[in-house]
């Protein structure tokens, strides 16, 4: 089903879960997400669990707070240099 790898490509799909749901509606058999990793393995795709990010300080949003209202009158011109 190249279809299924090409969802996930294009970000159409993001987790195990989607593609079995896809899999289901499309093909109307219960698919596992152990069958649905192997798939995408085979077409060259990793599955991975997404890395969270930390959040801003209370620190960095009040600096990002003050450069922002310091610059609020800049010009596209300002900018450039």
């Amino acid at each position: 089903m190249k279809v299924l790898a090409r969802k996930f490509t294009t970000g159409e799909l993001q987790t195990l879960k989607d593609g079995q749901a896809f899999v289901q509606s499309v093909e109307a058999v219960h698919v596992g997400e152990r069958s649905i990793r192997n798939y995408l393995n085979i077409e060259g795709l990793k599955t991975y669990l997404k890395q969270k990010k930390p959040g801003l300080t209370d620190k960095q949003k009040k600096i990002r707070y003050q450069f922002a209202k310091n610059h609020l009158h800049w010009t596209i011109d300002d900018w450039k240099n």
